[in-house]
């Protein structure tokens, strides 16, 4: 603050005024202006001091000069002015000696702050302004540091993530509470409670007494305040605690202590955030690798340090180090090697592992190196398992964990026990399904077989009006259609079930096209599309494998293109030999049709099991699954692209055995003249199935005898002259004694020709397990129901004509 000026104003009369002031103002000393308000109102300078001078970085001379009227305000910041212009407008009666912080200019152009008293004498008809200057600049920057802090603590205490519950500012000084926010806030928190309240309020949703504690302790008002005082500013503790909602979880209070700006007060700005994963990493850190590890040890040039471990709290059968430091081979030759169990091999084996030139040899091609081991002590085996990784290779410096997987391993065995029962169970309740789906196929397939041969035989008649035969095909086109959809469930149950499995016959490519080719053609002729047959290339004819199967997977497919082709499209298979291999062939059948083609977002599901796309787009239910999956089998696979409104094609590989046999071996017989007179037994309990299947064998010229069961065709068989039967016919389930009990008994006679007597199986039942059964039981064919004729006498040709070849 500036000094009034002297009173002693009786020295005027000897000294005129300018040296009655200088003489005053040199006294005073200090950064002092002294100015003059002349009778026109402006300011003249009468006095600068030195220090002023220094302070505004000039001379006296030149400080004077920026002092005067117009020069005190260019030399004060424009923002400044103001506040200077309404000073000096002031008089003595109004206020006396005034105080005003402003920003100054130098003669250098530099920029000061100035805290500025201002004194104003009025006396003898003189007005005179008496003024000192303090250079505040570095207090100004202080504070605005400190303003800057206070306020970046504020910002980022209003600035909370998601995770934070509840921010309050509390006055530690007064005690008071500023403010209270957030998404979670106790009901217990208010403004007319004082800080030291609210901390002891909020104690009650800690229920951990020891973490209550802990809390009251460490954010009290004292506390806080002796840690500020004692250069700690933040503080935190993780605690459990009960949210105002009723729930629990692991809260994260944290502390940070500022002061004032202003006023100098102690300010706290406390935050609860919600951090039940920060718990569980810590948790993890400080817990679970010491349960998961009984050591943790660094390797450093072959000697070991134990970093992590207590030999107390490690369980029965421990190896753990006796010194936490020392050689690392000595360890392994005093504490190790002695107790590892097993053979003499394991355990040389177990002792090369852990020996440091090995684990340094395996670490340097692999980032771990993991051994474990079985060790032998007090008569019990336990499992070790030692983890090494690699720090620093090229110090040889590596860490080394210890475990002990006793406990883990006899687990495993338990665990495997249970895999071996369920996989028991699962395999016990595939057979129930597999028995119940091989009984209803069964229970199907016969009135099926009567539905279809009746409908055959009905149109074979000659006065049928054309309303009745169009009845009849749609009779024959719906049991064919539910004949196809029957064997298609059954057929992806087996698949399911890995019950499906691959026949290994001879057969003939051109036979096999020519029945592709006959019932492509025929389906394509009802409905007005053109069918056409390429081959590329020469493929042989003879190969080994499943044809029954091949014909499904392309039918299907060439079935699927003409139900979605209109009348004057085109279905087109061509077949191509890609690759020949030792003694295998990959055959490609590409089948193309002009139909509606299949959109883009179903053609990546075609091939999953009942995905079935709109009316309008290509493709059905389990059909190309099935036949996708039966490809697989033979080594092969379907691909298939599409252009919706255009047509798709499907290509087919499978992988097909070569036949070794001469071309040419082959008779060309046709089976009706091997057939006629031959004579065959035929069991089967359903009468009309039984007169149906009289009627095919009958009309090839073929003497037939029937048994309504497996014991009378036994006792026929056993009552009969040696060779008096070409073959039998036997149906696999019938009353009195199933069809596989009598082909046991028959093959059991005391006689030759029970031996080599072809027996056919006759049955619904289409899954491989049961094709099996019937071959086991002795059984040389295996014909589904309905048998369809050309089959039938092919099969018989084949079984009579080679037993006949074994009698020459």
């Amino acid at each position: 603050m500036g000094e009034a000026m002297p009173q002693n104003m009786t020295e005027q009369n000897t000294l005129n005024e300018k040296e009655f002031f200088l003489r005053n103002v040199r006294q005073l000393g200090n950064r002092a202006v002294l100015l003059k308000r002349r009778q026109d109102g402006a300011l003249e300078t009468v006095y600068a001091s030195d220090m002023f001078a220094r302070m505004m970085e000039c001379s006296v001379d030149e400080a004077m000069k920026l002092l005067d009227d117009k020069g005190i305000l260019d030399a004060t910041h424009q923002d400044d002015r103001v506040y200077v212009r309404r000073m000096l407008r002031r008089r003595t009666g109004e206020d006396g000696t005034k105080e005003l912080t402003v920003r100054k200019y130098t003669a250098k152009g530099n920029m000061i702050w100035c805290r500025v008293n201002f004194s104003f004498i009025d006396d003898y008809d003189e007005h005179y302004i008496y003024c000192t200057y303090n250079d505040v600049t570095a207090l100004k920057e202080y504070e605005d540091r400190l303003r800057l802090a206070y306020t970046n603590i504020g910002d980022n205490f209003y600035h909370v993530g998601e995770k934070t519950f509840s921010i309050l500012r509390a006055d530690l000084t007064t005690d008071g509470v500023e403010d209270i926010q957030g998404r979670d806030i106790y009901g217990t928190d208010s403004l007319v409670y004082h800080y030291s309240e609210i901390l002891e309020k909020r104690s009650v949703n800690y229920p951990i007494f020891e973490e209550r504690e802990l809390f009251l302790e460490k954010f009290s008002r004292e506390a806080l305040i002796e840690n500020y005082e004692n250069g700690i500013t933040h503080v935190s503790e993780i605690l459990y605690s009960k949210r105002s909602m009723g729930n629990f979880c692991y809260v994260k209070m944290s502390a940070n202590v500022t002061r004032h700006p202003l006023t100098g007060d102690l300010i706290a700005f406390i935050t609860e955030e919600e951090c039940n994963a920060e718990k569980v990493a810590n948790t993890l850190l400080d817990k679970i690798l010491v349960k998961q590890f009984d050591m943790v040890a660094y390797l450093s040039n072959g000697n070991y340090g134990v970093i992590i471990g207590d030999e107390e709290a490690v369980r029965k059968g421990s190896i753990f180090p006796i010194t936490r430091t020392g050689e690392y081979r000595h360890y392994l030759e005093a504490q190790v090697f002695p107790v590892l169990s097993g053979s003499q091999e394991k355990r040389d084996a177990m002792m090369n592992a852990l020996m440091p030139e090995t684990v340094e040899s395996r670490l340097m091609d692999n980032g771990q190196y993991v051994v474990n081991i079985a060790i032998e002590i007090d008569g019990k085996t336990y499992y070790k398992r030692f983890d090494f990784y690699p720090v620093d290779p090229e110090a040889r410096f590596y860490i080394v964990l210890k475990s002990d997987t006793t406990d883990v391993r006899k687990e495993q065995v338990e665990y495997n026990r249970q895999l071996v029962a369920a996989l028991d169970d699962a395999e016990q309740a595939n057979m129930a399904k597999m028995a119940f789906l091989s009984k209803m196929s069964s229970e199907i397939m016969v009135p099926m077989n009567t539905i279809i041969s009746m409908d055959e035989d009905a149109l074979k008649e000659s006065n049928l009006s054309p309303e009745v035969k169009a009845d009849l095909d749609q009779i024959g086109a719906s049991a064919g259609y539910l004949l196809a959809l029957i064997n298609d469930i059954l057929d992806m149950s087996s698949i399911e079930s890995g019950g499906m499995k691959l026949e290994k016959k001879r057969f003939s490519y051109n036979e096999l096209i020519k029945q592709i080719n006959r019932d492509a053609g025929s389906r394509c002729d009802e409905k007005g599309i053109t069918y056409e047959y390429t081959t590329q290339g020469e493929i042989p004819d003879k190969f080994y494998g499943d044809a029954t199967k091949l014909k499904q997977i392309i039918m299907n497919i060439i079935d699927n293109a003409v139900k979605f082709t209109d009348a004057g499209g085109n279905v087109m298979l061509k077949v191509l030999r890609t690759a020949s291999f030792e003694n295998k062939t990959i055959l490609q059948f590409v089948i193309r049709d002009t139909g509606v083609g299949i959109e883009k977002e179903y053609l990546s599901k075609i091939f999953d099991p009942f995905s079935q796309g709109d009316d309008k787009t290509e493709g059905s239910g389990l059909g190309l699954s099935i036949a996708k999956s039966i490809a697989n089998l033979m080594n092969g696979d379907i691909a298939v692209t599409s252009n919706p409104g255009v047509g798709s094609a499907f290509a087919v590989e499978v992988t097909l055995e070569n036949d070794s046999k001469a071309a040419g071996e082959e008779s060309d017989t046709k089976p009706e003249e091997i057939l006629s007179g031959k004579r065959v037994l035929l069991a089967e309990d359903m009468i009309i199935n039984a007169e149906l299947m009289k009627h095919v064998l009958v009309s090839c010229g073929i003497e037939v005898e029937y048994a309504e069961n497996g014991k009378v065709a036994l006792e026929i068989f056993e009552n009969s002259d040696m060779d008096h039967f070409d073959a039998i016919l036997m149906d696999v389930r019938m009353p009195e004694m199933d069809g596989l009990s009598a082909t046991q008994a028959i093959r059991a006679l005391d006689r030759v020709d029970a031996k080599d007597v072809p027996i056919i199986a006759l049955t619904a039942n289409t899954f491989d397990e049961d094709i099996r059964k019937s071959i086991n039981a002795g059984m040389n064919e295996h014909l589904s129901k309905p048998v369809d004729p050309d089959v039938l006498y092919r099969t018989l040709a084949r079984m009579i004509g080679e037993r006949e070849d074994n009698y020459i």
